[in-house]
């Protein structure tokens, strides 16, 4: 079976901050989606792969510097 071909692309932080610091600051309640994207606000790369059906997958990286 062939690979189907996607794309990766790279969310900035700078330009993707600033939405993610709106809904940390208009939420209500701490649940386990909020606390996830505190803990990816902080030290976390986001890159988003667009699969050849045309769905989305978002994955989270740690940034671990020694």
């Amino acid at each position: 079976m062939p690979r189907s071909k996607s794309e990766i692309i790279w969310l900035d932080k700078e330009v993707i901050g600033p939405a993610i610091k709106a809904v940390l600051k208009a939420s209500e309640s701490e649940n386990v989606e909020i606390s996830r994207l505190r803990d990816v606000e902080e030290d976390w790369d986001l890159f988003l792969r667009v699969l050849a059906d045309g769905s989305l997958l978002l994955s989270a990286v740690a940034v671990r510097i020694p």
